[in-house]
């Protein structure tokens, strides 16, 4: 059984697991665009 304390700290780690998957996602995607737009300017 999970006291209360428990419960914040799964409850922290999901978050923080969830928002570090977000960041490298977001990350990622950044890196993507940026060389999707060098390319561009370079067929140009």
């Amino acid at each position: 059984m999970l006291d209360g304390r428990n419960l914040d700290l799964a409850n922290f780690l999901f978050i923080f697991c969830a928002a570090k998957e977000t960041f490298v996602h977001f990350k990622v995607h950044i890196q993507l665009v940026q060389s999707h737009f060098a390319a561009h300017q370079l067929s140009q």
